[in-house]
């Protein structure tokens, strides 16, 4: 029986009931003989033991520690909220069955943040300082790939560019250590520029190990039970353990390498000795947590809020803030600084932690900030484990504080592949689907992140405040409304900017389709896009063909209506033609209206990964025929189809190359029940017919 670890994490048996994390699973007996051994009982060992159950087999999972989970262990006692001591996140819902299996068993599964927010000091960083950080992880992600396809591997350190500025020790963390684990001296250049993509991170709100622990309910296991010594042949195995042994036809060992390295596993016959060399120098990185309890969010986060600073070293730290909401706070070190800080102990750890928030509250310059503090050390064993937590008081701080300290690869071990034993697969690129595949790592998660953590008012801080006062004297605005993505997500930047109150959406339908001009989209989805957003619709109807002469007429009517009505802007979701903006620039002089572009000459493909990191979700509804071919019509407008794009195509389709209907977005109250119809090519145009599903 072949069975991938695709097939075990694609696994269906049924999900019953489990002991909240931190007590153990159901133990059994441990049997003499059964089809199938699996050794480690993390998210790989019940996935495997789950796919044997579903194909009928005889299994028994033997566990060295006494509890099910491995590094994905959920403390649900420390604090009121839920705490993942190890593993946190869940990538590429698109095709991770994980994400599945979660909401089956009856979990709060929510998208994780959406991006870093960048601190300087006190302050958030300005926008074109956001820029040159993005910059700087562009410049180094490229120099990494194109040193991926000499002849010989390098590390990532070594072919870094050297002229990154302030910038150079945050995205050295941010590629490095906050990524792997490790410092990118110590990562292969190779290695790290064909690690699979993870497109998007997903949050248990109950813990990763509260949903180990179920989906690992009804699997036999025999926990505090370690395997000493493996005897394999060809046709059968014999796996010992303290507790006896277990005859089977075959064993999947689950460990970590770092396990099988250290002999902890005894093997006769002797594992070749190839793959063994491989486990040996498989070293895993280092990854450690803090937690903070900060009642009363003194730094003004918001939920669930990813903080990162600029820092001139390593010795840096990023901040998972409000946990699920609550007045959790996490910090996390890694790399060589967070190994030489666990190695110190617990009290470096709590001075470290709560010095560096300290330094970050937003205007709390001589302020003491409470913190009761508790530390919890959990270090890991050799596998990636935590250890059973021994607790710590210190009278002189006042909050709590948690320290979870991790050996063990940092990232998921649910939801991507990791790569082992040295396996190298070419990965061929033109020259535009390279900077599309660099740009997506370094922009994909700062980028939606980016307006949102600098202020857009130049050259000044706003804080919340400030922009409550500016709140009751917002102009009042129209928004130019396409149906498409670039209207939307323009509509999304201007409501969180909070510098217009918007209050109407103008849109032009053609009569003869009765659906949106150019993008022809149905008058019943524009109606219903319009009711989610919270926008009044404003229909200029026009003929098809429409000479430009009515075009103008029918739009001027509608502007100086609005004009009459006290609107005084237009909001626009042009990007980059400088012609289209002199054009209505010069529409607009002198009816009282002004034009306003928010997302005028923001790089366009750092402003779709933003989009799609939002949430915003769009149809290809028309295509030139010229630039694309018909069967992009239809298509979702996401990571894949961005590297499907063919070279000379915008990103965001600017030069018409294909335009959009959005149907679910950080914009809308809801997502739209819209599914993709029919295909038509007329004048040059590919148009895919969307309808509203009942």
């Amino acid at each position: 029986m072949t069975m991938t670890r695709r097939d075990f994490l694609s696994a269906s048996a049924a999900i019953a009931a489990a002991p909240a994390l931190g007590a153990q699973a159901f133990a059994a007996p441990l049997p003499r003989e059964a089809d199938i051994v699996v050794i480690g009982a993390g998210a790989a060992g019940i996935a495997a033991a789950r796919r044997i159950m579903a194909a009928n087999r005889k299994v028994i999972v033997v566990e060295a520690t006494g509890q099910i989970g491995g590094r994905c262990l959920t403390d649900t006692a420390t604090f009121e909220t839920p705490f993942d001591r190890g593993a946190r996140w869940m990538h590429n819902p698109d095709t991770n069955p994980m994400i599945r299996l979660a909401r089956g068993a009856g979990l709060d599964i929510s998208a994780a943040p959406l991006g870093q927010k960048i601190r300087i000091g006190r302050r958030y960083a300005r926008a074109g300082e956001t820029e040159e950080f993005l910059a700087a992880l562009v410049r180094a992600n490229r120099a990494i790939d194109d040193a991926s396809r000499g002849k010989a591997d390098v590390s990532c350190a070594s072919v870094v560019p050297k002229e990154l500025g302030d910038w150079a020790g945050t995205a050295e963390f941010v590629l490095g250590a906050s990524f792997t684990g490790k410092d990118l001296k110590d990562v292969s250049a190779m290695d790290k520029a064909r690690a699979q993509d993870r497109n998007a991170a997903i949050a248990c709100h109950q813990g990763l190990g509260t949903l180990i622990a179920k989906l690992g309910a009804d699997v036999p296991l025999s926990l505090s039970t370690p395997a000493n010594h493996i005897v394999w042949n060809g046709r059968d195995v014999t796996v010992e353990t303290q507790a006896g042994r277990i005859a089977a036809r075959a064993a999947i060992i689950t460990v970590s390498s770092n396990v099988l390295a250290a002999g902890n596993i005894k093997f006769t016959p002797d594992l070749p000795k190839r793959q063994f060399d491989a486990a040996a120098r498989l070293s895993l990185g280092s990854y450690d947590r803090i937690a903070l309890q900060l009642p009363g969010n003194p730094m003004g986060l918001s939920r669930d809020d990813v903080i990162i600073e600029q820092s001139n070293s390593t010795r840096t730290a990023l901040l998972f803030a409000d946990l699920s909401g609550s007045s959790l706070c996490v910090i996390d070190v890694a790399g060589s600084f967070g190994r030489d800080l666990s190695n110190q102990g617990e009290p470096a750890m709590a001075a470290f932690a709560v010095e560096w928030q300290r330094r970050r509250l937003r205007g709390q310059e001589n302020q003491r900030h409470p913190l009761e503090f508790g530390a919890v050390r959990a270090r890991r064993d050799v596998g990636g484990r935590p250890r059973r937590p021994a607790f710590a008081e210190n009278p002189d701080r006042a909050d709590r504080l948690h320290v979870p300290r991790g050996r063990g690869d940092p990232r998921n071990p649910v939801g991507h592949g990791r790569r082992r034993l040295g396996q190298r697969r070419a990965r061929r690129r033109s020259g535009t689907a390279q900077d599309r595949r660099v740009a997506r790592r370094s922009y994909r998660s700062a980028c939606a992140a980016a307006e949102a953590s600098s202020p857009r008012h130049a050259g000044k801080d706003r804080d919340a405040a400030g922009a409550d006062q500016l709140i009751a004297h917002r102009p009042k605005a129209l928004i130019s409304w396409s149906s498409g993505k670039d209207s939307a997500f323009s509509l999304h930047e201007i409501r969180r900017s909070g510098e217009f109150e918007v209050v109407g959406a103008l849109t032009t339908v053609t009569e003869t389709f009765d659906r949106v001009s150019i993008h022809g989209v149905r008058r019943e989805i524009l109606q219903a896009q319009l009711a989610a957003a919270g926008l009044p619709p404003r229909i200029v109807p026009i003929p098809y063909p429409c000479p430009n002469e009515i075009y103008e007429a029918r739009m001027g009517e509608e502007v100086a209506r609005a004009a009459r009505e006290g609107i005084t802007h237009i909001i626009f979701g042009d990007l980059f033609l400088a012609d289209i903006r002199a054009y209505r620039e010069q529409k607009l002089k002198g009816t009282g209206l002004a034009p306003v572009f928010p997302l005028w000459e923001r790089p366009t493909l750092a402003l779709a990964y933003a989009m799609i990191e939002s949430g915003v979700e769009a149809y290809l509804a028309t295509v030139d025929l010229k630039k694309l071919p018909v069967d992009f019509a239809g298509r979702k407008f996401d990571l894949q189809l961005l590297d499907d794009l063919p070279e000379g195509v915008d990103p965001c389709g600017e030069n018409g190359e294909f335009h959009t209907c959005v149907i679910a977005g950080p914009m809308f109250s809801h997502r739209l029940p819209v599914t993709t119809g029919a295909r038509v090519e007329r004048d040059g145009y590919g148009y895919c017919d969307l309808v509203m599903v009942s």
